[in-house]
């Protein structure tokens, strides 16, 4: 668990220093992590219905699509792309997309199964 929460300690740091440099050419990434979690949680919100899962199942795939993988994506793009900005992909899942589908997302994808 200590190795967690050093792991999660040091994605916050690195998504505080991009969010420190943050300018306006990188408008276009702050709305896509507003608009790609919505339009995957209705990926998985239709998926879910297709399938027959209860609506609760349905909730669940929709918040994990709409998710973009908070702790793995940037990691991975780290390991992959060195010369990515990681700091830019840290501050998008972990300071816009996941805020927002807690405080957003969640309660607009449970509106939408009804």
């Amino acid at each position: 668990m200590g190795v967690l929460a050093l792991f999660l300690l040091e994605m916050g740091i690195v998504a505080a220093e991009a969010l420190s440099k943050l300018s306006r050419d990188k408008i276009p990434v702050v709305i896509f992590a507003i608009v790609a979690p919505t339009v995957l949680a209705l990926a998985g919100l239709f998926t879910g219905k297709l399938l027959g899962l209860p609506d609760g199942s349905v909730l669940i795939l929709a918040s994990l699509t709409a998710s973009a993988s908070y702790i793995a994506a940037p990691v991975a793009v780290r390991s992959a792309i060195p010369q990515a900005d990681i700091g830019l992909a840290m501050l998008a899942a972990l300071g816009l997309t996941f805020p927002f589908n807690v405080i957003v997302g969640i309660p607009l994808y449970h509106s939408l199964i009804g």
